[in-house]
């Protein structure tokens, strides 16, 4: 009886709002578009969607509220990755520029050459997590440890 108690106490704490899954669906949306539109049109002024980073806030926020209870491990490993893929993106996009500035490439081939491109990004930031933050990390907080009341 109590483990019922404890478990509609624990289910009623974790409550799912559908409708910011699809605000934030929509979010991801916008801001895709809105890096595409950024190649496309570079004028801001004829853009119309100038101003779609501004659903990357939203989409921050929300993205808390929804998946915390449900994708623990999602949320670790993306929380784990956030600071090295923070601090490795901006060489990555100044290379991805420079490439379409050069190459000019047709639409067919942004088309992979993106998702790879991310998918590299995800994967070096992964790495750079694993073996220069993490232990960067525990190598300071360490001796931290015995300052520490149990």
């Amino acid at each position: 009886m109590a483990n019922r108690i404890v478990e509609s106490g624990f289910l009623k704490s974790k409550q799912h709002f559908e409708i910011l899954d699809g605000l934030k669906g929509l979010a991801a949306v916008v801001v895709v578009v809105f890096h595409f539109m950024e190649i496309a049109i570079t004028d801001y002024n004829k853009n119309f969607i100038s101003h779609g980073y501004l659903a990357v806030d939203f989409f921050a926020l929300d993205a808390g509220a929804t998946l915390a209870g449900r994708y623990q491990i999602i949320n670790k490993i993306s929380g784990d990755i956030s600071y090295p893929l923070y601090t490795i993106h901006y060489p990555f996009v100044w290379i991805f520029l420079t490439y379409v500035a050069v190459q000019k490439p047709s639409f067919p081939r942004l088309m992979w050459v993106i998702p790879v491109s991310v998918i590299l990004l995800i994967s070096l930031s992964y790495l750079v997590f694993k073996f220069l933050d993490f232990p960067v990390r525990r190598y300071l907080t360490d001796p931290l440890k015995k300052y520490r009341k149990p």
